[in-house]
């Protein structure tokens, strides 16, 4: 039985690989969905992307998910920092959760915590 992980891109991740190269890159989100789906074929899983700019989209979402999900694999952009809701949607759902962090902070870190400190969690990090 294969699992089912769903990947939720969070505000203005969309523009990955269109706005400020040199901070950003040019690796789209397309691009990176691309190499998800590929890994997730190696691995026989079944992967469903979801990527929206407004945090109730998000959160409606995540509460709307059914026991066919294995797992989250998220990147909430700004929404790490601030929103007390998508934390309250993730300790509701008690899902297992993945973060990759390509790049971060120690502010960011401290804050990506707060957010996460009630659920299940791998983070993986590279800098």
């Amino acid at each position: 039985m294969s699992k089912k992980i769903l990947v939720i891109n969070g505000p203005n991740l969309e523009m990955l690989g269109k706005r400020d190269k040199s901070t950003y890159g040019d690796f789209s989100l397309e691009s990176l969905e691309q190499l998800i789906l590929e890994e997730a074929n190696t691995l026989g899983c079944q992967v469903e992307f979801f990527q929206s700019n407004i945090e109730g989209e998000i959160i409606n979402k995540i509460n709307g998910l059914d026991d066919s999900f294995d797992g989250i694999i998220i990147n909430p952009g700004g929404l790490t920092h601030s929103s007390v809701s998508l934390h309250d949607s993730l300790e509701i759902k008690k899902i297992k959760f993945f973060v990759d962090f390509v790049k971060y902070s120690k502010i960011a870190y401290l804050r990506i915590a707060n957010l996460l400190q009630c659920i299940k969690i791998t983070v993986h990090t590279h800098s």
